[in-house]
C-alpha cells in the first residue's frame, strides 16, 4: 500500500533567547490513529502508529490527548479539548496517521465514519488549516505530524462523482503549506508525491521519527536524521522534503552535557539573532526597541536606515491622495462618520469607565482574563462599524498601499466579507495606507479599548448578556446544540453585518473572525495601564479578541483573548480599526 504526500511535520519555532529550556517548558500533543474505516480501505498502522508516537511524546514530557479510530464527532471533541490545551501551552504537537484527501488545494483529515460521495460531503472532514489555527496558539513551537494514507478510493469515489472537468481539483498527494516565517516542513516525501506504507509494524518515516525523536539532539539535527533514514530504508525511492528556518535550537530530551574536551562552540552574536526578528517589521516601536538594546551592533546602521524609512512621509507620486487639511471631528457619540467612499464607516464610542477582564465566576473563564482591572477611556474615539472587508482591502492595494497584497479567501467569496489571511504587520501596512489617503489618525484598538467597545456598556460575558447564540453572532456551536448542521455551524466567515450590533451599533464584535488589537501578548492583565493604552511586553506576538466562525462560545466572550505571531495570517483573523478624533 502506498501512503498519501503524507508524514508533515510544520514545526515553528519562536525564539526569545536561542536555546531552549525543556524543563520550564508545559508541553501538551494531540495523537489521532484512524484506521478502522467503514466505508473504505482499512489501514493496518495507525493504531501502532498513535499509540508508540504518544507513548514516545509522554516519554519527552508530553500531555498527550490520544485517539483511536475516531468518528467525526468524537474528532471534532477531542480537537476541542487539544485546543483548550494549548492556549497555555508552550510547545504543541499534533499528530495524524489515517486517510487523508486535498480538494482545490485544501487538505482534510478523514474520520473514520466519512462517505464521500460527492463535493458535500468533505464538510464532514476535518480541514487541515483549522488544526493548524489550533496548533498556533502555543507560545513557543508548534509541530504538526500528518502520516496519511495515499491509497485512497474515497479520492476516486470524488473524482467520478463531480466529473471529469472538476477531477482535477482532486490531485494526487497532498497540498503544500505556505509556511510562514520560522516555519519548519517536512514531508515523507516530495509534496504532490507517493510514499511507500512499509511491511512492519510502521511506515518508513513514522519507523524513522520514532528512532530519533527521543535522541538528546538539536532538532534540526533530528529531522536531517530522519529524512537520511527514509532515503537509506526504501532504497532512494523515497526523498523527503525538508525545509529549515530556525534561529537559535530546541532539544526535546533536554541539551546534552557539553563536551570540555573540545573547542566551545561559537555563540551567536544576540545582535544579530534580534535583527532576524525584526528586519521585516512595519511597526517603527519595534525597531525603536532594538536601536536601544543594540545602540552598537552589527546591523544598527540598517536599523537606523530602516526606520527613518517606516517614519518617513511615504508619499510616492501618484500613489497616495494629497492628505486634506486638518479639520476638527463635529461628532457625539453614537454618530457615524466616513471620511472617504473607500473608508471604513466609524461610529464614535464615548467616554467612560469598565471592567477590564472575567470575574471570578465567569463560565469558561482563563486565568489570562484577570485580575479584573477598572478602566477608564478618558475621551471618545471612532472604531469601524464592521470588520474591515476584501472590498475595502482592494481599495488600499488598487492605489499603491498595502504592499500589493491580494489575502486568499479560502474560496468563501470576497466583497463585503471580512478580509482574512491577513497579519498584525499586514493590518498596521492597511493603516498606514488609510491615515495617509485622509489626514486622519487611524491605527488599531488597544485590548483595553476592544473589550470596552465590545461590552457596549454592558457587564455580562458577552453583550448580549451572559449567554449568546448563532442567531447573534457567527461562531461554532454544534457541541453546544449536540448537532452539527448550517445553523449550529456555518464552517466560514459571513458577509460583515449579518447580525443586530451591539449597544454601541458595532458589528461582529462577537465571532465571524478574531480581530488584531495594538498590544503585545502578556499572560495576565496584571500592570496594565488603567486609561486603556497599548501595553508592550512579548511583541513577537500580538493580542486577538472576539472569537471566530471556527471557534465556540468560550473564545467571543468580551473577556476572552488569545495571541498569535505578528506575521500569522489565518482564514479565523482579521481585524477592525480605531481612529482617534481631532
Amino acid at each position: 500500500m502506498l501512503k498519501l504526500a503524507g508524514f508533515l511535520i510544520v514545526f515553528c519555532l519562536v525564539v526569545s533567547g536561542g536555546i531552549s529550556d525543556a524543563s520550564a517548558e508545559r508541553r501538551v500533543a494531540f495523537v489521532i490513529g484512524n484506521g478502522d474505516y467503514r466505508h473504505t480501505s482499512v489501514l493496518p498502522n495507525p493504531k501502532n502508529d498513535a499509540d508508540d508516537v504518544s507513548a514516545a511524546l509522554k516519554r519527552s514530557g508530553f500531555e498527550v490527548v490520544l485517539g483511536i479510530d475516531l468518528d467525526e464527532n468524537a474528532m471534532r471533541e477531542s480537537a476541542i479539548r487539544f485546543s483548550r490545551a494549548a492556549r497555555d501551552a508552550d510547545v504543541a504537537i499534533i499528530y495524524y496517521s489515517g486517510h487523508a484527501i486535498q480538494f482545490n488545494g485544501v487538505n482534510y483529515l478523514i474520520p473514520v465514519d466519512s462517505r464521500l460521495r460527492d463535493e458535500a460531503d468533505l464538510r464532514r472532514m476535518i480541514r487541515l488549516d483549522e488544526m493548524v489555527a489550533d496548533l498556533q496558539q502555543a507560545k513557543n513551537l508548534r509541530i504538526l505530524v500528518l502520516d496519511a494514507c495515499r491509497d485512497n478510493p474515497l479520492a476516486e469515489t470524488l473524482k467520478r462523482s463531480i466529473g471529469r472537468t472538476r477531477a482535477a481539483a482532486v490531485r494526487q498527494g497532498l497540498a503544500k503549506i505556505n509556511s510562514p516565517e520560522g516555519m519548519i516542513v517536512a514531508f515523507s516525501t516530495q509534496a504532490g508525491q507517493v510514499a511507500e506504507d512499509g511491511f512492519g509494524r510502521n511506515s518508513p518515516y513514522t519507523t524513522a521519527f520514532l528512532r530519533h525523536i527521543e535522541a538528546d539532539t538539536e532538532i534540526g539535527t533530528v529531522f536531517r536524521r530522519v529524512s537520511a533514514d527514509v532515503y537509506a530504508a526504501t532504497k532512494q525511492k523515497q526523498l523527503p522534503e525538508l525545509s529549515l528556518s530556525l534561529i537559535g535550537e530546541f532539544y526535546l530530551r533536554g541539551r546534552p552535557a557539553p563536551n570540555t574536551a573540545s573547542a566551545a562552540p561559537a555563540v551567536p552574536d544576540p545582535a544579530a539573532v534580534a535583527w532576524e526578528t525584526v528586519k521585516g517589521t512595519v511597526d517603527p516601536q519595534l525597531v525603536q526597541a532594538y536601536l536601544k538594546e543594540f545602540p552598537n551592533g552589527i546591523f544598527a546602521a540598517l536599523a537606523r536606515s530602516r526606520l527613518r524609512s517606516l517614519t518617513a512621509t511615504k508619499v510616492a507620486a501618484g500613489a497616495f491622495a494629497v492628505p486634506p487639511k486638518l479639520s476638527v471631528d463635529k461628532v457625539k457619540p453614537g454618530e457615524e462618520l466616513q471620511d472617504c467612499d473607500q473608508c471604513p464607516k466609524m461610529v464614535v464610542v464615548p467616554a467612560g469607565t469598565f471592567v477590564m477582564g472575567s470575574a471570578a465566576g465567569e463560565k469558561w473563564r482563563n486565568k489570562s482574563e484577570g485580575p479584573p482591572r477598572q478602566m477608564t477611556i478618558a475621551r471618545p474615539f471612532a472604531v469601524s462599524k464592521f470588520e474591515i472587508t476584501f472590498d475595502q482591502w482592494e481599495a488600499c492595494a488598487l492605489e499603491g498601499g498595502c504592499n500589493g497584497l491580494k489575502p486568499k479567501d479560502s474560496s468563501w467569496g470576497r466583497g463585503r466579507r471580512p478580509v482574512i489571511h491577513v497579519s498584525w504587520d499586514d493590518a498596521k501596512v492597511y493603516l498606514e495606507w488609510l491615515s495617509q489617503k485622509t489626514g486622519k489618525p487611524y491605527r488599531l484598538l488597544s485590548e483595553a479599548e476592544w473589550e470596552y467597545a465590545a461590552r457596549g456598556g454592558t457587564t455580562g460575558a458577552y453583550a448580549t448578556g451572559t449567554a449568546i447564540t448563532t442567531l447573534q453572532a457567527n461562531y461554532d456551536a454544534s457541541v453546544a446544540i449536540g448537532q452539527r448542521n448550517a445553523v449550529a455551524y456555518r464552517g466560514k466567515s459571513v458577509e460583515v453585518g449579518s447580525f443586530t450590533p451591539n449597544p454601541y451599533g458595532l458589528h461582529d464584535m462577537h465571532g465571524n473572525v478574531m480581530e488584531w488589537v495594538e498590544d503585545c501578548w502578556n499572560p495576565d492583565h496584571n500592570g496594565a495601564p488603567d486609561d486603556g493604552s497599548p501595553r508592550g511586553g512579548d511583541c513577537k506576538r500580538r493580542v486577538l479578541k472576539g472569537g471566530a466562525w471556527y471557534y465556540e462560545a468560550a473564545y467571543l466572550r468580551s473577556a476572552a483573548r488569545q495571541s498569535y505571531p505578528a506575521q500569522t495570517r489565518l482564514n479565523v483573523v482579521g481585524f477592525r480599526v480605531a481612529r482617534t478624533l481631532q
